[in-house]
């Protein structure tokens, strides 16, 4: 009985908790998955800047104004840490990324032992040891997914919000060189050891003052993404890969 009761209490938290927050209103639709095992699988970590080019330009190069839903593949990543910031590339870049950090699902699943093996005795503080494990792993489950979920709500909240200026008025100008700089301290120090860095530039590749870009100080692979025309840009000495959509920037970013 006592174990039913703690069931049903469990589950009308769940309930509530996932009815909460789907009557949220998230442009990225973000997608809770609670309680997965990750206990077989962990990658690398990542550290993504991702780069919105506003400027007027972009129209003629396939570009548009993005919504955070097509970070939906690093929400439902839980086998990595991972880093994102974003940022807005137009006539002052000079301005602080807005940035999330998600931590990897580092506690796993109990799993109950054989019990033919085992006296009556051994086979009571075994499902007891089971049972106290697998309380705390429920609990643990909900307070890591709450944690995450408040996270993305607040990223993607403020970046929607600076998304929306240009989405009626793009800018005038281009300052690329002072983004990838700023792009550039982000990599020096991430928030994950043994990050792997990627930058991503949604952007024709055009620095309205000609400045060409030359390297960056940290190790980075540099995507340009970009369907339009291809001509010479102003990152083409940095430029790791050129890509046609953000969709598939992204994806390539978690390869393993």
């Amino acid at each position: 009985m006592k174990n039913l009761i703690l069931t049903s209490l469990f589950l009308g938290i769940v309930s509530y908790a996932v009815q909460s927050w789907n009557e949220q209103r998230i442009q990225a639709n973000v997608k809770v998955e609670t309680f997965v095992d990750a206990s077989t699988i962990s990658y690398s970590a990542i550290s993504v800047t991702f780069y919105q080019d506003a400027s007027g330009s972009i129209k003629d190069n396939g570009i548009e104004i993005i919504s955070t839903g097509i970070f939906m593949p690093y929400f439902d990543d839980v086998t990595r840490d991972i880093q994102l910031s974003f940022g807005i590339i137009d006539n002052l870049s000079a301005e602080k990324l807005i940035a999330v950090s998600m931590a990897k699902l580092n506690f796993f699943k109990p799993t109950l032992q054989d019990l033919r093996n085992l006296n009556v005795v051994e086979r009571r503080k075994e499902k007891e040891r089971f049972e106290s494990a697998l309380k705390k792993y429920k609990v643990d489950s909900i307070q890591y997914y709450q944690d995450r979920r408040t996270k993305i709500e607040d990223f993607c909240k403020r970046a929607e919000t600076v998304l929306d200026v240009y989405r009626t008025n793009l800018s005038g100008q281009t300052d690329l060189k002072t983004a990838i700089d700023i792009a550039d301290k982000v990599f020096e120090f991430p928030d994950f050891s043994s990050c792997k860095n990627f930058l991503l530039l949604y952007s024709d590749g055009q620095d309205t003052y000609h400045r060409k870009i030359k390297k960056l100080r940290n190790k980075a692979e540099v995507i340009l993404i970009n369907a339009g025309r291809d001509i010479p840009t102003s990152v083409d000495a940095i430029i790791s890969k050129k890509l046609q959509s953000p969709e598939q920037a992204i994806k390539y970013t978690l390869i393993p």
